[in-house]
């Protein structure tokens, strides 16, 4: 399907779901849950998402590492927030993994693309698995009554295929049935980082991340006054982190919103409240993606030096 077809029709079902949102909900109570924001807590929570992003920097360092590539925990560091500013600005949710493979393989022309792909790939779907045991942590510890038997069913069988995925993969390239296929064949080498030793130690970092963003939802809901059971927490954060990267509109806008509206309405908050709670997770996230453009500077500035030098 031809690309601006496909992202015309992203384009127009945000803006739809943007504007159901806005309709159903009491402007006047947004606003007054707005200014209930705390500004140092706000400044704390960028605080935090920074801290996490650079934690997820060093994750993606251990599984770079382990395909190959030797770079400075600095250098992730700069390619990772580098990401991070892209995909601000990029129509996809994914536009910013594919600037940090860009740089990964760009300055290490001895690897191939497909490493670099790769350690990107394998740094999401570590995050997602993680996801998935907080979620059923979340559907067995908190008040779920009121959410819907399909919405959990869905979102239960999303992350179980998932790991089922997984694990097919990883057996039938034990038993070399995908080396026959050739594309594959390239990620044979690349599998290998799930079979690792280190790998308790990518999934241990990749907790600690997750952690410091179930404590930003924490505070989001603590600093706006709303009464959300803190084990609920662990269903909110990661059922919309999933929903959001379903590719249905531009950067998971609206869909987003939307999730959170309907998630925090199970626990007696209102749509006007809830939107700003999406509203203020956002923000959280556009602010310190800014910090990136910082970093793709400096490594603009570090390639014209190279060449300058050369």
């Amino acid at each position: 399907m031809n690309k601006k077809l496909i992202f015309s029709l992203k384009l127009i079902f945000t803006i739809t779901i943007l504007y159901f949102l806005i309709k159903s909900i009491d402007i006047n109570q947004s606003i007054e849950t707005f200014f209930r924001i705390n500004p140092l807590v706000f400044a704390a929570m960028i605080m935090i998402y920074i801290m996490g992003q650079g934690l997820s920097a060093y994750k993606w360092s251990m599984i770079a590492t382990k395909l190959g590539f030797d770079y400075k925990l600095s250098q992730y560091c700069d390619y990772y927030f580098t990401g991070m500013f892209f995909n601000l600005f990029l129509p996809t949710g994914v536009g910013g993994d594919i600037t940090k493979a860009y740089y990964l393989c760009k300055n290490n022309t001895k690897k191939p693309k497909t490493s670099a792909l790769f350690s990107v790939f394998a740094d999401r779907l570590t995050g997602l698995i993680t996801l998935s045991f907080i979620f059923f942590a979340g559907l067995v510890l908190a008040p779920t009554q009121n959410l819907s038997l399909t919405f959990k069913i869905s979102i239960g069988f999303g992350f179980i295929a998932m790991l089922l995925f997984i694990f097919l993969f990883a057996k039938l390239n034990r038993i070399g049935y995908l080396m026959k296929i050739s594309y594959i064949n390239k990620f044979h080498t690349c599998i290998d980082v799930f079979c690792t030793k280190s790998l308790s130690k990518i999934f241990f970092v990749s907790f600690i991340f997750h952690l410091l963003m179930l404590v930003i939802h924490f505070c989001i809901g603590k600093t706006m006054g709303m009464n959300i059971p803190t084990s609920y927490y662990l269903i909110l954060y990661p059922a919309t982190a999933i929903v959001s990267l379903i590719p249905i509109s531009i950067n998971g806008i609206g869909v987003r919103e939307a999730t959170y509206v309907y998630l925090l309405k199970a626990v007696s908050i209102s749509p006007s409240q809830g939107l700003v709670f999406g509203l203020c997770w956002f923000a959280v996230i556009f602010l310190s993606s800014l910090l990136g453009s910082i970093f793709y500077i400096k490594n603009g500035h570090r390639q014209v030096k190279n060449k300058l030098n050369v």
